[in-house]
């Protein structure tokens, strides 16, 4: 290297008009940060609760990191692919990309709410936090790009020291160890250029991951799953152009020599980035063109294609050009289109495509906002000027030529003419001066805007959650302010917004979970009155040489003398004035909950946001722009204007088609196309033949017949679900179309989450009557008393809490259905073992679990208010009979259904189940000889993956065809419900079903069952041991040697002394009672099933 190649220090004076005026507009933008440090983000910033962030986020830091890149790619090149001609431009671009980051650091400190935290994140790891990896690698490549630089700042002291400039006496005192430090650095920088490499490589596609994860809060213009990709490779794409800019303007102004022998090489590196680049982003758009959109929002769709067209397009075609890349001008300007390109995308993810919820009013940032990023801009150039003046930082300074000047002239002339450089000034600065004079008149409302709480967007009460404390039984090692389950919904938690329901918290099974371990929750205890710290469990057990170990209660055996102590006992407020440190109660649970959750493992513990937290559904009387009398598909579009995806996700569900995946069918597990339509049942006999009438719980608009279009998005009855003033209704005889003469409109502006009514608008009158199907889904399920079900009644929980919901596929398994969306668990809340707060009983009750569903002792009976059908005999249908009722006040004859047979109170048919059954479809051979089941379950006393499930049992007489021995799918609506004559509603239902008849019918006797999973009572009114075995098969004393003797306990008295024989253990696998004769399984050497 010789000594005009080596870096230089810039010779000319440092404070000119240019550093003087860079100074200035950092005084103005850092006096708004002080105020925002001070007084907040409210006082300075249009920021609110629904606007997270904004162009502090999306320039100062989304941007700043993207532009930064052309420190780690010259470094690569230079150091790592041995381009060693290109060293000169190495540390100007590294002292770009160390000062982009640096202030990417400082303008974070800024947006941050309690940036007195920010350290927190390098010491309290959340590994799966994309913001967590965001932020630990821009501070470890921080660290990377100060090494990188060291050698010019160490260089720099040692010419201070030979040159005996100022400070050169202390320095000369250390001279020593800078050199020893200046060779060190030397020996370790390979190791840190490349760790600057693969750190930039991870957080610039992190910084897309960020968006990733708010998949209704993007624009599907730039919402990609691949955004983690574009955002790499733009970043890859705009580093050479950030390098060969900073070059041309660092020459501009500092009068020095083009270096177009090294930008115009490099330059011809930029056009493979911007088209692999640009091919993925044209590529990804097209992929998702369905899911776009692009007329919806005009002002997106221009700036997305200003984006692309000017930052994409123009710059590949002109940096192919040589000419362009030999002309410092128009290369200047070429590169220039890269970089807004880049900027612009960013702007575009983060601000322009982003909504959040509850928006009311479009962002804008606000003059302290525009000013302090004009500050952090100033000062990477003032620093820049500062670091390059008093370091060797750029190439070797020669004098240039006169006619070096004035082709420097010339190029300059090409790049901007004089009088368009001052008609571009005017006119930023009449910008500013206009927007700040606009900014001054509408302050006042603006502030206000800003102020408006969550209060604004009125919610639906309409079916507000209710809650009723559950009864909770006495325990001697419970305090007395126990409860089974609480309610979430204390003002502290809603103190800046109250955008979500309150969460359900559900105590007695924590407790279990815990083993009655309280200081899993409680893991501090206040020592007086005013003490809001408190010590921790842990050490202040230690002090008494005692370590904490299973359950409290095991020592303390009357923990109402010395209860846990509540969360709000020490966290009350964020930010409060005696401690700024301590979480707020709200950031206490999520700390506790989701740290506690990552670590459960069985069952797994949720941890999304979605799973605890529901938001309120905003009243939609503001967006509903309905006129008139809108036809129903009018009211469906109108949803889908906003709510586009919602539409494709119902068209894939199992709700909309009635089919899909059939893990739970023997023989066609692997099916997908085993629809509702194959299945025959033996109450409507089969929907094939009857979809007119059977469309009524379909949520659709008429579906008659084959010529219903199933993938129209604008035939969902969004309103069959979401209706929340109760007065929707559908038409029994128009396939699913609603009742004429409702206000479709009204109803569409009340819209909210689904409530358990809505469910049971279909759910509850399955079978043809009220409760007629399941015999646990009574219409009383939709405001329950507490004992009738304690999940809805007593705690108040809606269907989906169990069912859980995700892109409208509803988990649950029906015995009468085919396709499965998930499966509801009851060990997914109360784990593998829930007993434990029963004690002694606990083991025994948890070893039952594995055998017996928690339904055969939670459900003892079925029907306890509204009757269930239990009987049907067809094939006394037709006849003109009196109509005579029940007991039950039920009809026991109609000419439609022949003979029915309804029961209260039913006490349900306990079978082996394995989650799987035998169906039988249209078309399948029957022995007539014999009750055929057509949802047999599958399973028994050896098979490890069953146990004892409730079902309900309904017995029917239907018709069959006598010639091929399979059932007969009569068409009912409209012909046999007409004329009465079956052999015509055969003849035309089975043609209309693609099934030969042979003309000849005959009626068979049928069973179905309904699987039982509602109605559970509380824990003090499931089944007692004795309601299943025998009395003197459950004494302590049969096995418990110690408890000869002693009076009978409590355990071996009947729940439900009316029900005689209610488990029958011969039909069920057993030679006698098991609690006699030993239980399930048994003790063998080898492989395999345990004998019979």
């Amino acid at each position: 290297m010789t000594a005009n190649d080596r870096p230089h220090r810039v010779t000319k004076p440092f404070f000119t008009f240019g550093t003087l005026t860079l100074l200035l507009l950092m005084g103005i933008g850092f006096s708004f940060g002080v105020t925002r440090l001070l007084l907040g983000l409210g006082a300075v910033t249009n920021l609110d609760d629904r606007n997270p962030w904004g162009i502090w986020i999306a320039f100062d830091v989304a941007c700043g990191v993207a532009l930064a890149a052309g420190g780690f790619m010259t470094a690569a090149l230079v150091e790592i692919f041995g381009r060693r001609k290109y060293r000169p431009l190495l540390r100007p671009a590294l002292l770009t990309a160390f000062l982009g980051y640096l202030w990417v650091a400082i303008a974070l400190a800024f947006d941050l709410g309690r940036y007195w935290n920010i350290w927190r994140p390098i010491f309290h790891w959340q590994g799966n936090s994309v913001l967590f990896e965001v932020g630990m690698c821009v501070t470890a490549y921080l660290i990377v790009l100060s090494v990188e630089m060291s050698p010019a700042i160490l260089e720099g002291l040692k010419d201070r020291i030979r040159d005996r400039e100022w400070g050169a006496g202390f320095l000369a005192r250390v001279e020593k160890p800078i050199d020893v430090l200046h060779s060190a650095v030397k020996i370790i920088l390979p190791i840190f250029i490349v760790a600057g490499v693969v750190l930039s490589c991870m957080h610039q596609s992190s910084l897309g991951t960020l968006l990733v994860i708010a998949p209704t809060k993007t624009s599907p213009l730039w919402y990609t799953p691949i955004l983690p990709v574009l955002f790499l490779l733009s970043a890859l794409m705009v580093g050479f152009p950030m390098v060969i800019l900073e070059s041309i303007y660092a020459n501009i102004s500092f009068g020095r020599k083009a270096e177009m022998e090294l930008l115009e090489p490099l330059a011809r590196c930029i056009p493979p980035f911007i088209a692999a680049y640009g091919v993925v982003k044209i590529a990804d758009l097209f992929v998702r063109r369905h899911r776009i959109d692009f007329l919806a929002y005009p002002g997106a769709t221009v700036s997305l294609a200003v984006e692309i067209l000017v930052g994409v397009v123009a710059p590949f075609f002109l940096l192919r050009s040589t000419a362009v890349r030999r002309s410092m001008g128009w290369l200047f300007f070429s590169v220039s289109l890269v970089i807004f390109g880049v900027i612009l995308n960013r702007i575009n993810v983060f601000l322009v495509g982003y909504t959040p919820p509850y928006l009311t009013r479009p962002y804008f940032p606000s003059v302290g906002e525009l000013a302090m990023t004009v500050a952090i801009v100033s000062s990477i150039l003032f620093c820049y000027r500062l670091l390059v003046t008093f370091f060797p930082i750029l190439p070797g300074y020669v004098p240039a030529t006169a006619a070096q000047l004035a082709r420097l002239r010339e190029e300059r002339a090409r790049t901007v003419s004089p009088l368009w450089t001052w008609i571009i000034r005017g006119a930023a600065i009449a910008i500013l001066v206009g927007f700040v004079a606009t900014y001054v008149v509408i302050h006042e409302s603006a502030v206000a805007e800003s102020a408006r709480t969550v209060a604004e967007v009125e919610r639906v009460v309409a079916m507000a959650p209710t809650h009723v404390a559950a009864a909770s039984a006495t325990y001697p090692q419970r305090p007395l302010a126990y409860k089974n389950f609480y309610l979430l919904a204390s003002p502290l938690l809603n103190a800046s917004s109250d955008d979500y329901e309150p969460v359900p918290f559900a105590h007695r099974i924590h407790d279990e979970l815990t083993g009655g371990d309280c200081s899993a929750c409680h893991h501090r205890y206040a020592m007086s009155d005013d003490d809001r710290v408190g010590e921790d469990l842990v050490q202040l057990h230690e002090m008494f040489d005692v370590r904490l170990v299973g359950a409290c209660a095991d020592c303390h055996d009357d923990m109402a003398s010395n209860p846990p102590q509540a969360c709000g006992r020490c966290h009350g407020f964020p930010n409060e004035a005696d401690a700024p440190a301590r979480l707020g109660l709200k950031g206490a649970y999520h700390r506790q909950c989701i740290g506690c959750h990552e670590r459960q493992l069985a069952p797994p513990a949720p941890t999304a946001c979605n799973s605890c937290h529901h938001p309120w559904v905003p009243d939609h009387g503001r967006l509903v722009t309905l006129a008139g009398q809108p036809t129903p598909q009018a009211v469906t579009a109108g949803c889908l204007e906003c709510h586009p995806k919602a539409g494709e996700d119902v068209l894939r569900s199992a709700h909309w088609n009635w089919t899909g995946q059939s893990p739970t069918l023997v023989g066609y597990e692997r099916r997908t196309d085993i629809s509702m339509h194959l299945l025959v049942n033996n109450y409507c006999i089969a929907i094939g033949a009857n979809t007119q009438a059977c469309a009524t719980c379909h949520i659709g608009y008429g579906w008659m017949d084959s010529s219903f279009d199933p993938t129209d998005p604008t035939q969902i009855d969004c309103l069959v679900c979401h209706d929340t003033t109760g007065t929707y209704r559908k038409n029994p005889l128009q396939a699913g179309l609603p009742e004429a003469g409702l206000d479709l409109a009204a109803i569409a502006a009340k819209v909210g989450r689904p409530s358990r009514a809505t469910c049971g608008s279909c759910h509850f009158g399955s079978g043809g009557a009220p409760n007629a199907k399941h015999g646990d889904l009574e219409p009383i399920l939709a405001a329950p008393p507490a004992e009738f079900d304690v999940h809805m009644g007593a705690l108040g929980m809606r269907c989906q809490d169990c069912h859980t919901t995700e892109r409208h596929r509803i988990a649950g398994m029906s015995q009468t259905a085919p396709a499965v969306e998930g499966r509801v668990l009851c060990e997914r809340c109360h784990g593998p073992s829930p007993h434990g707060v029963t004690q002694l009983l606990g083991r025994h009750l948890d070893d039952h679990v594995r055998t017996v569903a928690c339904e055969t002792c939670h459900i003892p009976s079925i029907a306890r208010r509204q009757p269930t059908l239990v009987h049907r005999d067809y094939s006394t249908a037709g006849r003109n009979l009196p109509e005579t009722r029940d007991s039950h006040g039920m009809p026991t004859y109609d000419k439609r259904f022949g003979a029915m047979t309804w029961g209260t109170n039913v006490v349900p048919t306990y079978l082996w189940s394995n989650g799987t059954r035998r169906v039988t479809l249209l078309g399948t051979a029957i022995d007539p000889r014999k009750t055929v089941t057509l949802n047999a379950p599958v399973g028994e006393k050896r098979d490890p993956n069953a146990r004892i499930f409730p079902f309900k049992e309904h017995t029917a007489v239907q018709p069959y065809d006598v010639g091929t021995n399979v059932l007969a799918v009569p068409k009912l609506f409209g012909e046999y419900w007409v004329n009465f004559d079956w052999q015509q509603a055969i003849t035309a239902g089975m043609k209309e079903v693609g099934l030969e008849y042979s003309g000849r019918f005959d009626f068979v006797e049928t069973r179905m069952y309904s699987s039982v999973h509602h109605q559970v009572v509380p824990a003090k009114m499931a089944l007692g041991c004795t309601d299943c075995h025998r009395a003197e098969a459950v004494t302590c004393g049969r096995c418990h040697r110690g408890a000869a003797g002693m009076d009978r306990p409590e355990h071996t008295r009947k729940m439900y002394p009316e029900v005689e024989r209610r488990l029958d253990f011969a039909a069920l696998g057993y030679a006698d009672d098991p609690a006699m004769t030993g239980g399930r399984f048994f003790v063998t050497l080898g492989r395999g099933r345990p004998p019979r």
